[in-house]
């Protein structure tokens, strides 16, 4: 897998100059995409460079999101309430869409009843 790329992709996504300092955030993400792997899988698909990024880009709203208490609305004032859900559900969607691209890839993760004995 190119963690290059994956970090290059974070960058992106979160908006950042820079995304060294959360390299770790990456790092969990791609040991959890590792995890998801079908054994015949290629590691070298970039898709799963997308699907990396867009998880470490959600752990990092999430953290955000648990940080903030205040939120600023367009004119500089606080809002009197703040939801954090926004940020964080775009991220999700992110990571359901990139996921998606790359299921060929990955373990099936959902559960069927096909009949009842």
């Amino acid at each position: 897998m190119n963690t290059a790329l994956a970090m290059r992709l974070f960058v992106l996504f979160a908006g950042l100059e820079d995304g060294t300092p959360y390299q770790a955030l990456l790092d969990a993400a791609v040991e959890e995409v590792r995890g998801e792997l079908l054994p015949e899988a290629d590691v070298s698909d970039r898709r799963l460079c997308y699907y990396c990024a867009a998880l470490a880009h959600l752990r990092y709203v999430q953290m955000l999101a648990a940080r903030s208490e205040l939120s600023h609305t367009y004119a500089g004032t606080l809002a009197k309430q703040h939801d954090e859900t926004v940020p964080c559900g775009f991220a999700e969607r992110l990571v359901y869409q990139y996921r998606n691209a790359a299921a060929d890839l990955l373990k099936d993760r959902s559960f069927v009843f096909t009949g009842i004995i």
